[in-house]
């Protein structure tokens, strides 16, 4: 089983705006979502598709760098990255832009952020969720930066610690995974990226679940 990320204009493929918290506020569905899932251990997602120095290079040219619970540098990373027991459950949730939208990029980049805060306001609480029956050692990887704070900006800008550190979880990217690699190599789908003047056919967005 896996986790998943959506794909959203941004300069460097690890930096995913922030999406703004849902809560207090309605959101309209995301467009519909195929899921896939694939599962291989902890150690081979690790020898395959971690790259810690480069990825580190790239979270450090991102403007969330330090600033919020869920990006490095973290004091400590979770022991589970470390087992050679453990598995992992991979998901890649995949959103089709109808032809009419994508094809001229009729879609607006505010369009594109509606669709992708649409899709994170559906996969975040589910697996979240899903990883509360898991055990304690487990660990739930999200797609993108932290969208589950009613704050307006991450308390470890005033050094203070996460106010819901049940909801707060990393994505793969911030522990040095190569994410393109996981989508190409595991489900055969290049990942897309909105441009000034073209609209992806296909959003996507990577996760995983770790398990012991």
């Amino acid at each position: 089983m896996h986790c998943a990320r959506i794909f959203i204009p941004a300069k460097f493929q690890i930096q995913h705006p922030r999406p703004p918290t849902t809560r207090g506020r309605k959101r309209k569905p995301a467009k519909t979502m195929k899921v896939s899932t694939h599962k291989l251990p902890v150690s081979k997602l690790v020898s395959d598709f971690r790259d810690v120095d480069r990825f580190m290079g790239l979270c450090r040219a991102c403007p969330n760098f330090g600033k919020m619970w869920s990006c490095p540098p973290f004091e400590s990373l979770p022991p589970i990255l470390d087992s050679k027991t453990a598995q992992c459950r991979l998901l890649l949730y995949e959103i089709d832009i109808p032809p009419s939208e994508s094809s001229i990029g009729r879609l607006s980049q505010q369009e594109i952020r509606r669709i992708y805060d649409a899709a994170r306001a559906e996969i975040d609480p589910k697996l979240l969720a899903l990883g509360k029956n898991l055990p304690s050692d487990s660990l739930v990887l999200l797609g993108g930066s932290c969208a589950n704070c009613p704050l307006p900006k991450c308390a470890r800008l005033e050094n203070k610690p996460c106010p819901r550190p049940e909801s707060m979880r990393p994505s793969l990217e911030s522990l040095g995974f190569d994410v393109v690699a996981i989508a190409k190599k595991i489900f055969g789908a290049d990942l897309e990226w909105a441009t000034a003047s073209k609209t992806p056919q296909t959003l996507r967005i990577v996760c995983a679940i770790l398990e012991p």
